[in-house]
């Protein structure tokens, strides 16, 4: 397996760990009886499959198909014996791949269910789609580049999955002008629905009701003393992060520089709330003196990153048990 593709494996166990630190319930049965519902009514004749996370890997481990009210029963493999295990439920309808609640082991399994949804064909730049909220981690280098982890929440505020009209993308996001060695992780929003074109990040996969993490890695240039991060949506809130140590970090469009710590790095925390889409986010890096980025300790910043600042647990509770 490649590093990037290890690299992205990460980041999907990263964003299963966290969705899985959702309050702790009785101790969990061995089997899962869960329905695939639209709205409150069943559907039937649904492929279904029980997805295992563990530290070391990740994948599906049964197969099934929902019965005349909806229903399927998967028996659960044993916890994995480094302690950690996510599993959850995923069920196909009408082309689109719908996640149930992720659970630890440790989590009631009772009322488990998978929600699907009607779909609805949108012109470009009709789908009811917000960004929720961003956070873009910085790694500086010492000779002025940096990699830089991007995770983008959007949000499907309407009641049905919506597709883009003729393949058109349903939403399109924006990187610096000069980002490069893009990278696409899995994560809850397809990489074989995602492209880019220049600047431009456009997702043409289907993408249901709620809320949806992008996760996005790429570079910025040797000597690059000034990125300019645009915002071209209205965006709920965004959160910087800067890999200290870095002799001087000045942020434009976004307030604070906090030091935080995560995963024994320190990084300097620049936020925002409310951005209209008519300023952007201005990075300037002056005199760095940042060791060479290594992914496994940018992949440990960024988990520990997101355990501070509660981006995916808090988006968690608010679904609920929503699809993804």
């Amino acid at each position: 397996m490649s590093p990037s593709s290890l690299r992205r494996s990460g980041a999907v166990a990263l964003l299963l760990a966290l969705a899985a630190l959702l309050s702790a319930g009785p101790a969990g049965a061995q089997r899962l009886q869960g329905r695939v519902l639209r709205g409150d009514r069943p559907v039937p004749g649904v492929p279904v499959e029980l997805h295992r996370v563990t530290r070391a890997a990740s994948g599906v481990v049964q197969q099934g198909v929902s019965g005349a009210d909806g229903s399927f029963t998967f028996t659960l493999p044993p916890p994995d014996s480094s302690g950690f295990t996510v599993l959850f439920a995923t069920a196909y309808h009408q082309g689109v791949r719908y996640f149930g609640t992720p659970l630890h082991s440790s989590e009631s399994l009772a009322g488990y269910s998978v929600q699907v949804y009607d779909t609805v064909t949108v012109a470009r730049g009709a789908a009811p789609v917000r960004v929720s909220r961003r956070d873009v981690i910085v790694f500086p280098d010492a000779d002025g580049g940096a990699e830089v982890d991007e995770i983008v929440q959007v949000q499907n505020v309407g009641d049905r999955t919506v597709v883009g009209d003729g393949g058109m993308p349903v939403w399109e996001f924006l990187l610096p002008d000069s980002a490069g060695a893009f990278e696409v992780g899995d994560g809850q929003i397809s990489p074989q629905s995602v492209k880019r074109m220049g600047n431009r990040v456009l997702v043409s996969g289907p993408l249901p009701p709620g809320r949806h993490e992008l996760f996005l890695r790429y570079r910025l240039p040797r000597r690059a003393k000034r990125t300019t991060f645009p915002v071209a949506a209205a965006t709920d809130s965004m959160n910087l992060f800067v890999r200290q140590p870095a002799v001087e970090a000045r942020v434009e469009g976004l307030g604070g520089g906090q030091v935080v710590e995560a995963e024994k790095e320190k990084f300097l925390r620049f936020s925002g709330a409310a951005l209209d889409g008519k300023r952007p986010v201005v990075l300037a890096l002056r005199n760095p003196s940042a060791p060479p980025v290594d992914p496994r300790a940018a992949a440990a910043g960024v988990t520990g990153l997101l355990l501070a600042v509660g981006a995916v647990v808090a988006a968690r509770r608010r679904q609920g048990a929503g699809s993804r």
